[in-house]
């Protein structure tokens, strides 16, 4: 994915937490994967016991970091870690794009 500085790390991961793919270098990759598919499971499992539909994707805003999770169908996930001064909603479209892009792949 290109076309923004503020994406610090990008990783392609299956649903079960196994890393596929990724540029991280200063954060464990496999520890990312498995929290990210941890996250997103948890996020979806709160979605569905309030009725809130169905959940694609979760993001956590930090001081210094925004981690978005995003699910790409059923059997794999997207995770980004964005500079905290990203333009939220570029990163957004891109990352649908992507997504999108990917969904088609599989």
């Amino acid at each position: 994915m290109q076309g923004s500085k503020d994406i610090k790390a990008v990783a392609l991961i299956s649903s079960d937490g196994l890393m596929l793919h990724s540029n991280i270098s200063d954060i464990n990759p496999d520890k990312v994967a498995a929290l990210s598919a941890a996250v997103l499971g948890l996020a979806k499992k709160s979605a569905s016991e309030m009725n809130f539909g169905g959940l694609n994707e979760v993001q956590i805003r930090g001081e210094d970091a925004t981690y978005i999770i995003l699910s790409i169908g059923v059997k794999k996930l997207l995770t980004l870690i964005v500079s905290s001064q990203a333009n939220i909603g570029m990163i957004n479209i891109l990352t649908r794009e992507t997504v999108k892009s990917l969904s088609e792949d599989i």
